[in-house]
């Protein structure tokens, strides 16, 4: 893995107060039939590369593409975006087996390898949004954006997300800056400044924050 020199954030998180919401009730489109089924049939998957930029140099991203069965341009599907927590990639079976699970249910989700990890190129920036967020809404503008088996609306295609630990990171920042994200889902993540200053509660007995706090053991 090769880390990113520190940069100044060009985007910034424009949304602080948007909320995580779950996936069980999908947007629809006013144009066509949609909607996910209550676990279809089956679902394919299709690896492919996928070039984007990152800061002005070329990087191949890692993908597998899941197209459930019966998505179709008379059927279309919203999409589900999803990265591996650090350390991993597209390859790990906790994004195999939601991908699957999500597939199955009637997702078209796009998984793919975070900058760094796996198979593909660039560098790790801990979700920077000088690198990795633009890197995913490239992903979706190339990969989402052209199916016609996708759900779309005047912003391009309906697209969640989806993740866990670096894998959800960045989920609010996307959001916040790309208008095709309706839903998000971050877990066991950064998400509040509070936890960040005290990790698991843990404070010192100079703790000078101003925070209230509940004392834990654990550090």
């Amino acid at each position: 893995m090769t880390a990113c020199p520190p940069r100044r954030s060009a985007l910034l998180l424009t949304a602080c107060g948007l909320t995580a919401l779950t996936l069980a009730a999908p947007v629809t489109a006013s144009a066509g039939p949609s909607g996910p089924s209550p676990m279809s049939a089956g679902f394919t998957v299709t690896a492919a590369t996928v070039t984007v930029t990152d800061v002005g140099q070329p990087v191949a991203m890692d993908t597998d593409l899941y197209v459930p069965t019966g998505a179709s341009p008379r059927s279309r599907r919203p999409a589900i975006l999803m990265t591996n927590g650090f350390g991993g990639s597209k390859s790990i079976s906790e994004i195999t087996s939601m991908s699957s699970f999500l597939a199955r249910s009637g997702y078209v989700v796009l998984a793919y390898s975070a900058m760094g990890f796996g198979h593909s190129g660039g560098c790790v920036s801990l979700q920077s949004a000088d690198h990795d967020i633009p890197g995913a809404s490239q992903l979706i503008t190339k990969v989402l954006d052209p199916r016609a088996d996708v759900l779309h609306d005047a912003n391009g295609a309906i697209v969640g997300t989806v993740g866990g630990s670096y894998g959800g990171g960045g989920q609010l920042v996307l959001a916040a800056n790309d208008k095709r994200i309706h839903a998000s889902v971050p877990s066991r993540t950064w998400n509040s400044l509070q936890y960040a200053l005290a990790p698991n509660n843990y404070v010192a007995g100079e703790d000078r924050t101003g925070f209230t706090h509940q004392l834990n053991d654990q550090g």
